[in-house]
């Protein structure tokens, strides 16, 4: 077995190699696209509660012009 054909079988599985890293990141971007998509759609329907404790803050009358 010489360098020549220990090149040439490291090159001819790298098109595996390739197929399967493409078919990954595939995968991996329609999860991620998946994700934002149903986390703005929990965000649009979302029904958010309003606060319940009143807030009262006593502004001082120098604040206002007369």
């Amino acid at each position: 077995m010489g360098v020549s054909s220990l090149a040439f079988n490291v090159w001819r599985f790298q098109p595996q190699a390739s197929e399967l890293m493409k078919k990954t990141s595939l995968i991996a971007l329609i999860v991620l696209a998946g994700l934002i998509v149903s986390g703005g759609f929990f965000l649009l329907t979302w029904d958010i509660p309003p606060p319940s404790a009143p807030v009262e803050k006593v502004l001082p009358d120098e604040r206002f012009p007369r």
